[in-house]
């Protein structure tokens, strides 16, 4: 919510301070996703693999998650051009959604 407000001011007004805390919500997300959800990414499927399908199953999550990396590292930039900050309202709902969807799984 905090880069949802500071964007749209940073938007709107211009201003200095909105644009740094907004930079500053984006840095505190990521260190505080990939410290919790990085080593997820890797040890979770290994883990619910069983043995004789374990290489096979990696070697596909690997390549989904690095095609999904390529695709979000152009994607992102071009709906964030188009529709500025409101495109951090969609990513919010997305997050939650996933969230949702681990909690209850």
């Amino acid at each position: 919510m905090w880069l949802i407000v500071a964007s749209a001011l940073y938007a709107k007004n211009h201003s200095a301070a909105a644009g740094i805390a907004a930079v500053v919500a984006v840095w505190m997300y990521n260190a505080s996703f990939f410290f919790a959800c990085g080593p997820l990414f890797f040890s979770y499927p290994a883990e619910i693999l069983t043995f004789s399908i374990r290489a096979k199953g990696m070697m596909i999550w690997t390549i989904t998650t690095k095609c999904l990396s390529v695709f979000n590292a152009y994607v992102n930039s071009i709906a964030l051009a188009k529709i500025g900050w409101k495109y951090y309202v969609g990513a919010h709902h997305f997050d939650v959604f996933v969230s949702l969807g681990l909690i209850l799984s």
